[in-house]
């Protein structure tokens, strides 16, 4: 699944005008990357949205300070729900300024249906 994902999170790399690679991987993977995205999703089956966002961020929360040290420049960008939440906490927990920790909102699907509509 987290192939799956990295697949689906690269296909607006083109519009990058460089060569750039998209792949899924844990702390160790991420050491200096630039860029690092969070997909990360913690539901329980019967819980609601609210309750999957404490979980999603409790998971979460484990990896700030790792990665916070691996990748010291990258920018961060979170595209968990509850995305604000999520990114506004990674904000805070990790000392970086606003313009490091970025959320992504709808871009994400607003990117997959364009390709979509393009092919």
């Amino acid at each position: 699944m987290r192939h799956a994902s990295a697949f689906s999170k690269s296909q607006p790399r083109h519009r990058l005008g460089r060569p750039t690679k998209v792949y899924a991987g844990g702390v160790a993977e991420a050491a200096g990357a630039d860029i690092v995205v969070f997909c990360l999703g913690v539901r329980q089956a019967g819980s609601g949205r609210a309750s999957g966002g404490i979980q999603t961020w409790r998971a979460m929360r484990e990896l700030v300070l790792p990665l916070s040290q691996n990748c010291p420049n990258a920018v961060f960008v979170v595209a968990s729900n509850p995305v604000d939440a999520l990114t506004t906490l990674f904000g805070r927990a990790s000392g970086f300024p606003p313009e490091r920790v970025i959320g992504t909102g709808t871009l994400l699907d607003t990117v997959a249906l364009r390709v979509m509509l393009s092919e």
